[in-house]
């Protein structure tokens, strides 16, 4: 509560804006546009290696990587004084720069999906 305190509630929330916006451009962009909207949804739940979601070890290096670097800039240009003009659009900026970055680093290797019924 102290952290909130000290940088104010506008600051506390346009940074978790600025995080959380990576996130929604990469979820977003990975369902329409790299998974063309097709879901294993047994594959969803299963931790096995060889399934559709298991990538690395369980880790989807190239989603991280991009929701790293948008919210390094989303962040950024909260608390950067230079950058304060575009504070107010963190959000979009860092949810398109989030998407922009996943696809096109998922579109080297997309994976297929087949759709199985819900």
């Amino acid at each position: 509560m102290a952290l909130i305190s000290h940088i104010g509630i506008a600051g506390f929330v346009d940074t978790l804006g600025a995080v959380l916006a990576p996130l929604y451009g990469i979820v977003v962009a990975d369902y329409y546009l790299v998974r063309k909207q097709k879901l294993n949804v047994q594959d969803l739940f299963s931790a096995e290696p060889g399934s559709t979601y298991y990538f690395d070890n369980g880790w989807n290096k190239r989603a991280l990587f991009a929701f790293s670097v948008a919210s390094l800039f989303s962040v950024a240009s909260v608390w950067t004084p230079a950058l304060a003009a575009w504070a107010g659009f963190s959000w979009m900026f860092g949810a398109l720069l989030g998407a922009v970055l996943h696809l096109a680093l998922m579109s080297r290797k997309a994976p297929v999906v087949a759709a199985q019924p819900m």
